[in-house]
């Protein structure tokens, strides 16, 4: 979990074979700027869980727990950081071993806001202690949640949530959070240079034990629940537009965005239009404080942002297009061309399986085909560093 905006840290875990071997593997990551942890472009097998409790250190702090990884994968953290936080969170999340979750999920909760500390802090008290306190289901089942991690972005003004647990658990504790959030921020108010449709724009759930199996199901019903739940929330509820597994055909994120005004210049205003029939729940009418929400079950996705020393836009925007599966790029990648800080751009992606399209191949295209060359700032910056000015 990010100790604030500057520094992230992952903390030390150990890995176990099968076998007798032991590994571990310590990563300390920190940075000034939104940084995806990625250590190296290596996936690693989904992880099994061989040990019937977590031993936990500290109150709430999972530091070792026990997975199976093959030994000719390299102990390598990419994309999976993310599944090992959720692992270790979910067995938090389970007193014993007969009530260890069989089929985890986890749910991804993006929030229109990224400037208010105080308001980022109090939305991430309450997840993780609606989480941890999240009543059980009707039927006798394991249970549990935990907060894993949060991200905001003040030049986005965006933060994001990442709930792990069993589908009621996490479906409860997205209610709640997307609740408050709405009680709390008006959208008609809201500037961003990032597009967004809603107060909660986007909230995505994602099998952990089986990517894109058949615990996609687990996702889908999960999605489905926290879609009912935002919808008749409050007695008035929020419309929801249902996507992937949640969805009776499948429509992708991406294809239930251009239903709405997310892609248009409106996208980066926060005037949300919608087409009434690309509702699933909720009310068709759409409150211009409230805006609506994407609720969708899909396996895990990447966001990964290139950012690029140009303040032209038509160079950025070209960057993404060479790297968009839908312009002609490689498969599974949806990109967009931002403003960020200091009126520079940014690639910023959603790689839809990052084991056929991983973050170097992205990377190492934009930088073949869009170098843009020195800028002032470099250059000095290189000046400064041979002491030949302050």
């Amino acid at each position: 979990r990010p100790t604030d905006r500057a520094t992230a840290e992952l903390r030390t875990c150990v890995l176990f074979t099968a076998g007798d071997t032991e590994v571990l593997v310590e990563r300390a990551a920190s940075s000034s700027s939104r940084t995806n942890l990625l250590v190296e472009s290596v996936q690693l097998p989904p992880l099994q869980l061989v040990t019937d409790r977590p031993r936990c250190v500290g109150e709430g702090a999972i530091e070792r727990f026990a997975v199976a990884v093959p030994l000719r994968h390299p102990i390598a953290i990419a994309r999976s950081l993310l599944r090992v936080s959720a692992v270790s969170a979910i067995m938090a999340a389970s007193t014993a071993a007969a009530t260890l979750i069989t089929r985890p999920v986890a749910a991804v909760v993006y929030v229109s806001e990224g400037r208010n500390s105080k308001l980022i802090a109090a939305l991430m008290e309450l997840a993780r202690d609606t989480a941890a306190t999240a009543p059980p289901p009707a039927e006798a089942a394991p249970h549990g949640a935990r907060l894993v991690t949060w991200f905001s972005d003040e030049h986005y003004n965006r933060c994001s949530f990442v709930i792990a647990g069993s589908g009621p658990s996490v479906a409860h504790t997205a209610v709640a959070l997307a609740s408050s959030a709405l009680e709390q921020i008006d959208l008609s108010s809201h500037s961003s240079s990032h597009p967004r449709i809603g107060v909660v724009d986007h909230i995505s759930i994602a099998p952990l034990a089986d990517e894109g199996g058949v615990h996609l199901e687990e996702a889908a019903a999960t999605a489905l629940s926290v879609g009912e739940g935002l919808s008749g929330m409050g007695g008035v509820g929020l419309p929801v537009l249902l996507y992937g597994a949640a969805h009776p055909e499948g429509r992708t994120l991406a294809q239930t965005r251009r239903l709405t005004s997310y892609f248009t210049k409106d996208g980066c205003s926060g005037d949300t239009a919608v087409e009434p029939t690309a509702i699933d729940l909720g009310p068709k009418e759409v409150d211009p404080s409230r805006g609506v929400c994407c609720c969708g079950a899909v396996a895990l996705v990447l966001n990964y942002n290139i950012r690029l020393a140009t303040t032209d836009k038509k160079v950025a925007a070209a960057a993404a297009k060479a790297v968009r599966t839908r312009s002609g790029g490689p498969p599974f990648v949806e990109a967009l061309a931002l403003e960020h800080k200091s009126g520079n751009y940014e690639v910023a992606c959603n790689l839809l399986s990052p084991a056929q399209t991983p973050p170097s191949l992205v990377l190492e295209m934009v930088e073949e085909d869009y170098t843009i060359g020195f800028t002032a700032t470099e250059v000095l910056q290189q000046l400064r560093d041979e002491g030949l000015i302050r």
